[in-house]
């Protein structure tokens, strides 16, 4: 990730959306704030696609279990935008 963090975004940058994501999705009641939130999933799923096989294997075993916990405590957006990334078109229950 720190090749990934140096080309693409601020060292980092991974780790921390990692992190916060983590945090995210542990919450009781999810909330993604566009202007605050938006951008850390968005950083896992570039991450996701740019690494090699291998560590993105690795990067979205961490990952998966955080989606699902996101995904259950929050339900589909019928308003939301088509598309729009799967995260954002969610809301808290």
């Amino acid at each position: 990730m720190r090749v990934l963090d140096r080309e693409r975004f601020l060292p980092g940058a991974g780790v921390r959306a990692l992190r916060r994501w983590a945090e995210i999705s542990r919450e009781p009641r999810p909330y993604c704030c566009p202007c605050c939130d938006e951008g850390h999933r968005e950083v896992i799923e570039v991450a996701l696609h740019a690494l090699p096989p291998r560590t993105a294997r690795e990067l979205r075993a961490l990952v998966e279990p955080l989606d699902a916990a996101f995904a259950a405590r929050t339900s589909p957006d019928p308003f939301a935008p088509p598309d729009d990334p799967w995260w954002l078109r969610r809301h808290a229950d």
